[in-house]
């Protein structure tokens, strides 16, 4: 099954196709790896996502999360321009693992929200099937991972931010892994593109 060219168009239009920087990338990957050492229900959650039915696709698909896993961090350091398949691994990783933490979180707040709250868990349901959906019809494929080097300041600041918020959501707050995942990365890219955008309008109004 194939999208017309028309509802592709609409797509792009109404900016509903996403695109990552390499400091998202680098946000996401370093949110994962904070809750893999901390959090115990992850590693649980891995093993039973992986050993459930393991086979070779099952290899397969932690072979790509890894890689692409290994590529956010990597590209953040270095000028070398990213190879097609290394942005497929790229996108293949913080699309993997956005659509899986999406699904736990939707299901964990589910259980736990009643009335209008349960606009929230619904509302990052349908975000997460947008991103799935997106996926799987090639509309979200490697062009969508920029080819622009961050600079260490934007990761810098980024990076502050992200453990700020993963601090109080897994510590104080002792969230699941997949909301203080979720709530992380989401803030953390937000408020960086924010200031990213206003010291970038600051610097072109100025030249």
């Amino acid at each position: 099954m194939k999208l017309s060219a028309k509802v592709k168009k609409q797509l792009f239009k109404f900016k509903l196709v996403p695109s990552y920087s390499e400091d998202t990338l680098f946000l996401t990957a370093l949110a994962f790896i904070l809750l893999y050492i901390v959090s115990a229900d992850l590693r649980i959650d891995i093993q039973d996502f992986i050993f459930h039915d393991f086979d070779f696709r099952s290899i397969l698909i932690l072979i790509f999360i890894l890689s692409g896993l290994f590529f956010s961090i990597y590209h953040t350091f270095t000028t070398k321009p990213k190879t097609g398949i290394q942005k497929s691994m790229m996108l293949f990783f913080i699309v993997f693992i956005n659509v899986w933490a999406g699904i736990i979180a939707s299901f964990h707040l589910i259980s736990t929200s009643s009335g209008f709250l349960l606009v929230f868990p619904i509302w990052n349901f349908l975000n997460v099937f947008l991103l799935f959906f997106l996926f799987r019809f090639g509309i979200l494929n490697e062009k969508a991972i920029q080819d622009e080097n961050a600079n260490f300041s934007e990761i810098l600041f980024g990076s502050a931010v992200l453990m700020v918020i993963f601090y109080f959501s897994h510590y104080i707050y002792v969230n699941h892994w997949s909301i203080t995942f979720s709530i992380s990365v989401g803030y953390a890219t937000g408020i960086n593109e924010a200031v990213k955008n206003l010291i970038f309008n600051k610097q072109t109004i100025k030249s």
